[in-house]
């Protein structure tokens, strides 16, 4: 297997590498479609999109948990070349997310040459089980929101305000590492 798995990361990579227009001429190849079909064309798998057929893709349980996380990272760099993006949780590991990739794999959905079409395999309803269960509280900010009769605009609003406090160390924080530096250069200069 082990023989396999490297080739079919070769035939990835080198499929990734590929530098020509990904639909280019797939997209006015046939005026004859009527609606969406005329504008857009018509589905094809994403093995077919991506040139990597399905059946290539070996089950979770044959290979290492490092193998699944390496094959899980290839097959999403060859899927953002081709204008498709997984949405998954941040903290959502590598190797857990080749099953969906799996799944994705044999879906239909339309052939893109630019953009960033984005997959969610979330309902966000409470009844059904997160897909991402230990990974993701979406689902439960969703009902908080909903329960709190707040209007989107304030839930917008709130939200870029946690993003911020998240990523913007607290004044606290900030006076802690000051003190640190200050330390290491009083060090530094008893030292010198």
């Amino acid at each position: 297997m082990k023989q396999s798995f490297e080739q079919l990361l070769k035939t990835i990579r080198q499929q990734v590498k590929v530098d020509e227009p990904v639909v280019a001429e797939r997209e006015h190849e046939n005026k004859t479609y009527t609606g969406w079909q005329y504008l857009y064309g018509e589905k094809e798998t994403v093995s077919t999109i991506t040139g990597i057929d399905s059946e290539l893709l070996p089950p979770n349980g044959v290979l290492s948990k490092s193998q699944v996380e390496i094959l899980a990272n290839e097959l999403e760099k060859i899927l953002q070349k081709h204008h498709f993006v997984l949405d998954f949780p941040v903290n959502f590991p590598p190797h857990l997310r080749y099953d969906f990739i799996i799944r994705f794999w044999s879906e239909k959905h339309l052939a893109f040459s630019e953009g960033e079409h984005h997959i969610d395999f979330c309902t966000y309803h409470e009844e059904t089980v997160c897909p991402f269960t230990g990974y993701c509280i979406v689902c439960s900010d969703v009902e908080v929101y909903l329960r709190s009769g707040q209007s989107p605009e304030q839930i917008i609003k709130y939200e870029d305000a946690r993003r911020k406090r998240h990523h913007t160390p607290s004044v606290e924080k900030i006076d802690g590492w000051v003190k640190q530096l200050q330390a290491a250069i009083e060090v530094e200069s008893e030292v010198c």
